[in-house]
Order: C-alpha cells, then sequence, then structure tokens
C-alpha cells in the first residue's frame, strides 16, 4: 500500500503523461500532482530572465520563483507651447527639461555674439505686462478665418476675433479693418500659454459710446437717430451703435413701419448703462426747437 502510493507519486513526478498512461490518471489530475510535488522539493530552483521579474511562492515552506512580464508606463510628456516650439525648430534648448546647447548651438551663438539668453534678457526688459481692461495701441498684421492679427509689443501677436471688430454688423472684416491700421484695442483676454491676449474694438467703442451719452443728457443736447423697427409699445431708435427705446407717447404723429430708416430728433429722457437702458423722446425735441425760433 504505502510503498505502491509512494513509487505512484515518484511517478508523477517524473512525467505525468507516464502516469497518466500507465496508471490511468487522468492529464490535468496528474499535473497538478506534479506541480504540488515539485513545491514541495527544496530543490527546486528560482530563475528570472531579462525584462521579467522573479515572484517567490511560499508552498509549505519551499520557495519557487514564477516568470512575470515586467510592467512598463509611459508618462506622457507634457505639450510644448508654441513660444517652446519655436525655440526647438531653430535649435534653442530647453534648459528647464534638461536641454543642452549642442556644438552647432555653441558655434552659431559665438559668431552672433551673445547667446539665447542674453536674448532673453533682453527682451524681458522691454516685456509688456497686459492686464484684462487695459487699453493698448496696436498694428493689424494678417487676416485669420476668423480675426485678424495684432501687434501689441508682446511675446505673440494679439487676436482679435470678428464679433469684437466693431458694434455694427461685420460681414466682411476688410471693410472695418486694413492691414497696417494702428489703433486703440481694449484687452478683454490675459495671456495664453503662447502669451497671446485677445483684443476688442467693438468694448471700446460701447463705453466710449455711454461716455458720449451720459455728455449729452447733462448738457440737454438735442440728438439725430434713425428709426430702428416699430413695435407695440412705440420704436427702437440707434444712436452710435446704442439702441434706444422711443416711447409711443414720445414718438411723432403716425408711427408706422413707413417711417422705418428715418432720422428723428430726439431728447434723452432715461440714461442708465449699468441696466442698459436708454429711452427718448421726439417729443419733447420738437416743443423745445419750437420754443427756442419763438424766442426773439
Amino acid at each position: 500500500g504505502s510503498s505502491w502510493s509512494q513509487k505512484r507519486g515518484r511517478m508523477l513526478v517524473l512525467h505525468p503523461l507516464m502516469a497518466r498512461a500507465r496508471f490511468g490518471v487522468p492529464s490535468r489530475a496528474a499535473a497538478l500532482i506534479a506541480l504540488v510535488a515539485m513545491a514541495m522539493t527544496e530543490s527546486a530552483a528560482a530563475f528570472s530572465a531579462v525584462g521579467r521579474v522573479s515572484l517567490p511562492l511560499a508552498l509549505r515552506g519551499a520557495s519557487r520563483s514564477v516568470n512575470t512580464p515586467a510592467l512598463t508606463m509611459k508618462v506622457k510628456e507634457p505639450k510644448m507651447s508654441k513660444f517652446d516650439a519655436m525655440r526647438f525648430k531653430f535649435g534653442v534648448p530647453n534648459l528647464s527639461t534638461g536641454g543642452e546647447v549642442n556644438s552647432a548651438m555653441a558655434e552659431n551663438q559665438k559668431e552672433a555674439g551673445f547667446d539665447y539668453a542674453d536674448f532673453e534678457s533682453a527682451v524681458a526688459k522691454f516685456d509688456s505686462s497686459f492686464q484684462v481692461g487695459d487699453t493698448v495701441v496696436g498694428q493689424v498684421v494678417q487676416y485669420e478665418q476668423s480675426g485678424a492679427l495684432v501687434d501689441v509689443g508682446g511675446k505673440s501677436s494679439a487676436f482679435l476675433n470678428s464679433a469684437e471688430v466693431s458694434m455694427q454688423r461685420v460681414d466682411d472684416m476688410e471693410q472695418f479693418l486694413s492691414i497696417g491700421d494702428n489703433r486703440e484695442f481694449q484687452i478683454i483676454g490675459g495671456e495664453d500659454e503662447n502669451g497671446q491676449v485677445k483684443l476688442s474694438i467693438r468694448r471700446l467703442e460701447f463705453a466710449r459710446a455711454w461716455e458720449r451719452v451720459r455728455q449729452i443728457q447733462a448738457e440737454d443736447c438735442t440728438i439725430t437717430a434713425e428709426i430702428l423697427s416699430i413695435n407695440r409699445g412705440g420704436a427702437l431708435v440707434n444712436f452710435e451703435g446704442l439702441r434706444g427705446f422711443l416711447p409711443g407717447s414720445h414718438a411723432p404723429a403716425g408711427l408706422t413701419d413707413d417711417v422705418v430708416g428715418t432720422i428723428v430728433p430726439l431728447k434723452f429722457l432715461e440714461v442708465d448703462q449699468a441696466r442698459n437702458r436708454l429711452v427718448v423722446s421726439n417729443r419733447r425735441a420738437v416743443v423745445e426747437t419750437r420754443l427756442t425760433n419763438l424766442e426773439p
């Protein structure tokens, strides 16, 4: 009994297929018994290969190593800004990431009489610091698909979106801007990773239009404006890009669609920039004009 079991175990260890053929042991069972028997022997040696790691398995006081593929992690490199990409393109090392000056770069810098660090130091003295809301002077240098590039003295050309070109509707930007134009712009977006800021002409015009309206109201002057449309309560008028409301009780007699597009004299009744509210009166403008004409 016991000797036969030992003999059978040794045969299974030596060759599980032989055990299956001779003793009728199923192949899976024979392989399992062989693995357990090998684990119980202290003479089994661990092994490892290049690119693999050994994992010790503690089985009944014995140790064994199993080959497992080594794990590798891909580290995503940070995306270079447009400014750094240009530096790299023209052979300028990115010292912050461990770049070095090669012999060709050193030779070029020697011929030029200064290195890139000197150049950056010189540029930094004239580098402008832009804040949202600032008014700057710039030159239109290039048309883009959805706007224009403007040189305002920064690292990169600033961007003017077509929606910010004017208070009026812009179908063709070239009717409002020409390459080489020098004018004022308002900064509406801070520098991005490429040092580019966003500009607006429309917001400058908007602020100046309200300033002019307040001044006219304070002086109680008469203005002229175009009637844009008619509604139930009166009409909408346009004055220097601002839309004002003309109540029906203060509108000219016979206020119909026929008067759309006509120019009428007006006086301001209410000016409230915070609420974007502008109310005007034609009746008051007409009455004051008549009284003025009656004076000797």
